[in-house]
């Protein structure tokens, strides 16, 4: 083990050897993670850091790191110990077939929820349908349905104007076209600049505030809470905002997908029939679990 010196202090870190870092990123982070996840972090931060693939490494182990790139593995070991995402350390998370970047103002998107933008794909792909993005976040959703329905005109609302910064990045890095306005969904003063649409798709906050303390840390200690929490009086009051925006602005025939907590599928449904929407459903995810509510405008 050797040290460099940063700021007036010294960096335990050991040689400059990729198989020297890629051993230590895994005896540190070995009491958090199974050795098979270690394994997995230690080819992504050495791609990240140094750009050193994965079959780079196993080309040359031996081959030498820069200092520059030994700190960003060491500190972003460290903020792993402390229980910060991946996703967060490198700024960026997969999501449907690209790269986006994501940072604590977004949340990191989900495998489940590219279930419901496949769907949507699916659904419209010989179309050109109007879609908006309710709660955008990092873009995922909005940019994915952009790059896989290039016929469709796509915009995206969010109330975080620090988080349209990233989805603007995302938007720009990865040549898509989407719309998006700083907006509450609550208001409706946006509405007239976007008009009819064909699709109301959303992941909004539907985890009450009292399951806070059931989370992993990583979720509850590091993503926005804004993004995820609903208030435990009114769990699907954002499906309530979202039904009235739908009542407004769908097309007749138009779809509304929204992504659920998999206890209040029922009521999630209830509440678009009650509102007038036919064709209710909920689908489930891979792992079995209600995540998905469709619902049509008659």
């Amino acid at each position: 083990m050797t040290g460099i010196r940063q700021f007036g202090g010294e960096v335990p870190i050991p040689n400059n050897k990729a198989s020297s870092l890629f051993i230590f990123i895994e005896k540190e982070l070995s009491p958090l993670y199974t050795s098979s996840e270690t394994r997995q972090i230690a080819y992504i931060l050495l791609e990240w850091a140094a750009g050193i693939s994965r079959n780079a490494y196993h080309k040359n182990p031996d081959q030498r790191l820069n200092t520059s790139a030994m700190l960003a593995i060491h500190h972003a070991t460290h903020a792993l110990q402390q229980h910060t995402p991946l996703q967060y350390v490198i700024e960026l998370a997969d999501f449907y077939h690209h790269s986006f970047r994501v940072t604590p103002d977004t949340l990191i998107p989900r495998p489940e929820t590219e279930e419901m933008v496949d769907l949507i794909v699916k659904n419209y792909k010989h179309h050109q349908p109007v879609i908006l993005d309710i709660g955008t976040g990092s873009g995922c959703i909005a940019i994915s349905l952009s790059l896989a329905l290039p016929n469709a005109k796509v915009w995206a609302i969010d109330i975080s104007e620090k988080a349209l910064e990233v989805a603007r990045f995302n938007n720009h890095t990865l040549n898509a076209h989407v719309n998006f306005i700083h907006a509450d969904m609550k208001d409706k003063n946006w509405i007239e600049q976007i008009g009819k649409v064909d699709c109301l798709v959303s992941n909004p906050p539907y985890i009450p505030f009292s399951e806070k303390i059931s989370l992993s840390q990583q979720v509850a200690l590091h993503e926005p809470e804004m993004a995820l929490f609903s208030p435990d009086s009114d769990p699907i009051i954002f499906y309530r905002h979202i039904s009235e925006l739908g009542k407004i602005m769908l097309n007749f025939g138009g779809m509304i997908y929204v992504e659920i907590h998999e206890k209040y599928g029922t009521p999630v449904c209830e509440l678009f029939r009650s509102m007038g929407y036919i064709h209710t459903s909920i689908i489930k995810d891979i792992n079995g679990k209600e995540r998905i509510v469709q619902a049509q405008m008659p």
